[in-house]
């Protein structure tokens, strides 16, 4: 009986070296060997690679950074002892959005912040008690930032400075949608 144990520890330590071992360096995959990597537990990957660079929402899937350019995306089945189901390699895709955020807002789920996009367009998230996210176009000088809702319903204006954008309450419209937002709150 002592036997067949050593055996059975010894098959399972080889197989589990074995598959630890099939694993390509992150460096070394391509299109050509990423289907080894179906079947592997999900967090033998980590063992090899480290931690992965990011997740994906909503679904049971990881992602490595290859280069500057490449990343390999990694499905697994969510499962207790996750197994990889899939894997490809997608290009990143670069967004030049930049997110400010009223830091020292006393909201505790979600802080007044906005979006500006490269493309001219905004985003605005006031509080959790309202569902309303402001979306428009944005002018940006060097000294004033102004946010244009689509709706055309509200306005709201910002001074640049130094440490980030500082919002301007005269000049803005007075709806801020349940946040607590004053003249100067800081944007950064």
């Amino acid at each position: 009986m002592k036997k067949l144990i050593l055996i059975s520890t010894v098959i399972v330590l080889a197989i589990s070296l074995f598959t630890y071992e099939t694993i390509p360096p992150l460096a070394q995959l391509d299109e050509g060997n990423i289907s080894s990597l179906k079947g592997i537990k999900a967090e033998k990957l980590v063992e090899k690679w480290g931690e992965m660079d990011g997740t994906l929402s909503g679904m049971y899937g990881v992602i490595w950074h290859l280069d500057d350019e490449n990343m390999l995306v990694v499905y697994y089945d969510g499962m207790e002892d996750s197994r990889v189901l899939d894997a490809h390699i997608a290009k990143i895709q670069r967004d030049n959005s930049r997110v400010y955020v009223y830091r020292d807002s006393e909201e505790k789920v979600i802080k007044p912040s906005f979006v500006l996009q490269e493309n001219g367009m905004f985003s605005m998230t006031f509080s959790a008690a309202s569902s309303y996210i402001g979306v428009g176009k944005y002018e940006l000088t060097d000294e004033t930032l102004s946010l244009y809702t689509d709706d055309g319903d509200f306005e709201y204006h910002f001074d640049v400075t130094e440490e980030g954008f500082a919002f301007d309450a005269e000049k803005s419209s007075d709806m801020t949608w349940f946040a607590k937002i004053p003249d100067g709150a800081l944007f950064y």
